[in-house]
């Protein structure tokens, strides 16, 4: 069974996931 806890840790590394992918898009834009 998956808890409350390990859900909130999920959602807090695809978020984390999301933020670097913005931050290397944008540096990627940048450089071009």
């Amino acid at each position: 069974m998956i808890d409350q806890h390990d859900i909130r840790r999920a959602d807090e590394a695809f978020v984390n996931t999301l933020e670097t992918m913005k931050i290397l898009t944008a540096a990627k834009n940048s450089v071009e």
